[in-house]
């Protein structure tokens, strides 16, 4: 009998393999697929309403259930902790016709494995009378039973909502009163993930691609996979920094503040302009809120006067315009002529914003080549100012597909990477410690190795004795 053994490669790669299914095995997580879909249906016959589709969007998580598989889209809700399923939802959209209802809905009636949990009724934050259901859930090809309301009346047209908030308002009239009827405590209690992290990732950079996935229950850096666009290298627990989220009453809310802002002209981040007025005051100023339902970046109206200036003449010529579009309030844009040679005239000077956090020790930045999305005859600077007074900037996807946070409503935490500038750099440090990485990595394996050819070796010479003596 042969027996034969690994070479030095293959005993690496098989190291190296073990490693990887350890490391899957020892984290539980859950991705979930997401769209990013305009709440009204797409209107281009003027550029008030494209700019308001292109602003205001929600994003859509692709759910499969029931037996047989539906698969159905439910929007995350960030302010909310209800876990709903609308079985009426296209009845609901047909009070609205202008909204965006080209949706997969849910059907109870088509499900052998929908069953009723509770005869009591309920009210929540998106319903007024409920039932409580459940029904065989897959992630990952795992199929598991979840609890959920099913409502009769909804207060607003919508397919359901998964609610990412954790703990229970203080209000007693809403219906998620147990945390253990939340979406993440619900896959805590079933094994699903490990912990109570939320990260949403972009497929792309490219801000006409509306595709992504929410990844639940683990920090990025111990998955040891490329995530998004971003390598797996971006992930590491080195540079990982956190911040406290901000808590408004009950609800967690994603926000926090920066220590430093100040605007620059164009690229150029040297170039401070110092005619837009930053009042000591003002401390919202400082305060960003992050928002991913948002396609857009809303600042404080103290700004509108200069960007009124800074495109005045454009607007003298025809070349750029001035319109609103309305969402609970009214709202104000810039909107130019799709030219190349005037869009690369105004991008040259128009201000970018930097965001200094010492807490998690980075400058987050906006320039203008974040700020302007083509669509038709017209380019559109999706940076735009709010009827009503108020100072925070409410950063959406222009910001949110640029830098990545992470979220746990348990701890309270956000969550970012700093080495983000690092790894665009190539930054000597982040090489060296890579290289630092490679060469504890190679000396686990050579001695991993090593220990796996001496007891290869003795099996053998044991089963090669005894086969002698046979």
């Amino acid at each position: 009998m042969k027996i034969k053994i690994l070479g030095l490669n293959g005993l690496i790669k098989f190291t190296f393999f073990l490693n990887a299914v350890f490391l899957r095995l020892s984290f539980c997580y859950v991705i979930i697929p997401l769209k990013f879909i305009p709440v009204y249906k797409i209107n281009d016959t003027t550029p008030s309403s494209i700019m308001r589709n292109i602003i205001h969007t929600k994003a859509y998580a692709t759910i499969e259930l029931g037996t047989p598989k539906q698969s159905i889209q439910l929007p995350l809700n960030f302010d909310s902790n209800d876990f709903y399923i609308s079985e009426h939802g296209k009845y609901e959209f047909s009070k609205e016709p202008e909204k965006f209802a080209d949706l997969n809905f849910y059907n109870a009636t088509y499900s052998n494995s929908c069953e009723k949990v509770e005869e009591k009724m309920y009210d929540g934050d998106n319903f007024d009378y409920s039932s409580y259901y459940k029904d065989t859930f897959y992630f990952g090809g795992k199929g598991v039973e979840l609890e959920f309301y099913l409502p009769i009346i909804l207060k607003h047209p919508e397919s359901g909502g998964i609610g990412l908030q954790l703990w229970p308002k203080l209000e007693e009239t809403t219906s998620t009163v147990d945390d253990k009827r939340t979406f993440l405590r619900k896959l805590k209690n079933n094994k699903l993930i490990d912990g109570y992290y939320w990260s949403i990732f972009y497929n792309s950079k490219d801000y006409n691609k509306k595709e992504g996935f929410i990844l639940l229950g683990s920090l990025p850096h111990n998955l040891d996979m490329d995530l998004g666009y971003y390598k797996k290298e971006y992930f590491n627990s080195t540079y990982m920094k956190n911040i406290n989220a901000e808590i408004w009453i009950d609800i967690l809310k994603y926000r926090f503040k920066v220590d430093e802002l100040y605007a620059f002209e164009g690229n150029n981040k040297e170039k401070k302009i110092n005619d837009i007025n930053f009042p000591e005051n003002a401390t919202n100023l400082k305060n960003i809120e992050l928002d991913y339902h948002f396609g857009g970046i809303q600042i404080s109206n103290r700004f509108q006067s200069y960007f009124q200036n800074y495109f005045e003449d454009y607007i003298n010529n025809e070349e750029c315009f001035f319109g609103n579009f309305t969402l609970t309030r009214k709202k104000y844009f810039f909107y130019c002529k799709n030219d190349k040679n005037l869009i690369s005239k105004i991008k040259k000077n128009f201000p970018g914003f930097n965001f200094k956090s010492i807490q998690l020790d980075f400058n987050f930045e906006l320039v203008a080549d974040d700020l302007f999305v083509e669509e038709n005859n017209f380019v559109y600077c999706i940076m735009f100012f709010d009827s009503s007074p108020g100072d925070m900037w409410i950063m959406g996807r222009p910001f949110l597909q640029k830098y990545q946070f992470i979220f746990n409503p348990d701890n309270k935490y956000i969550n970012f990477y700093s080495n983000l500038d690092k790894i665009n750099n190539n930054n000597t440090e982040l090489n060296n410690l890579n290289t630092n990485n490679i060469y504890i990595i190679l000396i686990v394996v050579i001695s991993a190795s090593l220990i796996i050819i001496l007891i290869l070796g003795f099996l053998a010479y044991k089963f090669y004795f005894q086969l002698k003596i046979l």
